[in-house]
């Protein structure tokens, strides 16, 4: 993938998430020095991954809800 494809799919994901929850964007590709614009990137990926590691905590306990393959078999 090219830095633009990466940046496309950031800034296209924090564009959802901006309007999901009134969080930032990550700033155009005019705003600010390009270490900064490195910086709010990998700022934006660890908020990605706190996110989905508590979305992981929070559905991990549904997985003991899903029936074994045994289940029903006499």
């Amino acid at each position: 993938m090219s830095p633009e494809g990466l940046r496309d799919d950031l800034l296209g994901n924090s564009m959802a998430h901006a309007v999901l929850n009134g969080a930032p964007s990550v700033p155009s590709r005019h705003e600010g020095s390009f270490q900064e614009q490195v910086l709010d990137a990998l700022h934006l990926i660890d908020e990605f991954i706190v996110e989905l590691t508590r979305v992981r905590t929070i559905l991990d306990p549904l997985e003991a809800l899903y029936p074994d393959d045994a289940f029903g078999e006499d």
